[in-house]
């Protein structure tokens, strides 16, 4: 979550009062992200998360809450979105906005197993529901993404070999993805998984990449994946959708196009950042060395019993 557009407490408090959230008691900025501008709102009504969107336009704003409140309508842990006047956003210091449920909890530092079996549910159940989702949705990190991105950047052999190596992924199962779910994107009292959030990236794509940018995250330690770690995340996804022998087999690309993907969009927002009060820019190193881990490998789908 990033601070990009301030807002004054009087234009919140008209705005929530058009929407019928309830009157203005306290709000505040939320900081530390890279993408939207977020604040936490207390109203008459409740604790709301406030996100201005910064990228997205209008129309691709009202299709992700959309997305999101099917998602809650289903059951799933995640924060329903606020009906506006004629939709789920309404203008708001010139951007997009949007009110969704707060959810309490916290990043996990040092994901557990019983963690990362949590994600692994979550993304499970979500390709569940996504599979039978009609729309398609286009991918804003696809591959005319990625070499845009790429040519801004300084030459590098690794990210030229893997640019290649995604050139050649099999047509995969796909559907509904999260796309981005880290740490960061996702809410714990403790074991228990209370939500996920910021479904900026959702998209269709295969439903194994979901599986490989969580694990990225979630089962990385030292220089490689944990074994445990992954086999809790992944044995978790498949009892609730069994991935296909394709697609398993395809998994340590998955994984590689993954890092590659972050490793782009992390490096560039260092070399060309946007203005903001409050905005981070991640460590691209770090994908690259993820990737340079990976790249060549034999990583495959976990044995999981």
């Amino acid at each position: 979550m990033s601070v990009f557009t301030a807002v004054t407490e009087a234009e919140l408090a008209g705005w929530l009062l058009a929407c019928k959230a309830g009157a203005l008691h306290a709000m505040r900025a939320v900081e530390g992200g890279v993408e939207n501008t977020n604040y936490c709102i207390d109203t008459a009504r409740g604790r709301f998360v406030l996100t201005l969107f910064e990228w997205q336009t209008a129309d691709e704003a009202e299709r992700t809450l959309a997305l999101t409140a099917t998602l809650a309508d289903a059951g799933l842990p995640v924060a329903r979105p606020w009906p506006q006047p004629g939709g789920w956003t309404a203008p708001l210091a010139g951007k997009p906005a949007a009110l969704a449920d707060w959810i309490d909890g916290s990043h996990p530092e040092v994901p557990t197993l019983n963690q990362c079996s949590e994600i692994g549910g979550f993304l499970g159940q979500c390709a569940s529901v996504g599979a039978v989702l009609r729309t398609a949705i286009a991918n804003p990190r696809d591959a005319a993404w990625r070499a845009r991105t790429a040519a801004k950047l300084p030459p590098d052999p690794l990210r030229d070999a893997a640019l290649a190596d995604a050139t050649a992924l099999p047509v995969l199962p796909s559907g509904l993805i999260h796309a981005d779910l880290f740490r960061d994107n996702a809410l714990f009292d403790g074991d228990s998984l209370r939500g996920v959030i910021d479904f900026h990236y959702a998209c269709t794509g295969p439903f194994l990449y979901d599986v490989a940018v969580a694990a990225l995250d979630w089962c990385w330690a030292g220089d490689a994946l944990d074994v445990g770690r992954l086999r809790a995340l992944c044995g978790a996804y498949a009892a609730q959708r069994e991935p296909e022998q394709a697609e398993r087999a395809a998994f340590g690309a998955l994984l590689q196009l993954a890092a590659l993907r972050f490793w782009l969009s992390r490096e560039h927002d260092a070399l060309h950042p946007r203005p903001g009060r409050a905005v981070q820019v991640k460590d691209g190193g770090e994908m690259r060395a993820r990737l340079a881990a990976l790249h060549g490998s034999s990583q495959h789908w976990p044995d999981i019993g």
